[in-house]
């Protein structure tokens, strides 16, 4: 669910800018990059194929931490620390407009990911040290 209530997210070309930090990448008619839905399910259906483009795919993002932990270890372990997203103008009462949570975590026993690098850079372009973002680095 969205601010705005949504349950279903509708994937199509509303013509906004997607080099707008604060734009929703599904909105524009850009590539997205791999990420994960907040959601234990997720489905896909298409309702007008796309001219070009339009491939879809997934991945069990458990078996991706399994894999990055078996070729470097402290590379997993960036993974485990907090990143700061941008709320993207979505920003409940009393919130700052970023929040930060790690790339994976266990939670009851299981692991669970939360990755869209677009919220990640967002929060870099549009705030600052001073806001409370500290920069990204090359770790």
């Amino acid at each position: 669910q969205n601010s705005k209530g949504h349950l279903l997210g509708h994937v199509r070309d509303l013509g906004t800018d997607p080099n707008d930090p604060a734009t929703r990448i599904y909105t524009t008619s850009a590539a997205q990059p791999w990420h994960t839905d907040s959601a234990d399910i997720v489905g896909l259906l298409c309702l007008q194929q796309a001219v070009k483009g339009g491939h879809s795919g997934v991945v069990s993002s458990t078996a991706v931490f399994d894999e990055v932990r078996r070729r470097d270890e402290d590379a997993a372990n960036a993974l485990l620390e907090f990143y700061l997203w941008d709320r993207k103008g979505e920003v409940p009462d009393g919130k700052a407009p970023f929040f930060g949570v790690p790339v994976f975590t266990e939670i009851n026993g299981r692991m669970v990911s939360m990755h869209d690098r677009s919220f990640i850079d967002a929060a870099q372009t549009r705030f600052t040290t001073e806001d409370g973002v500290p920069r990204l680095t090359d770790r």
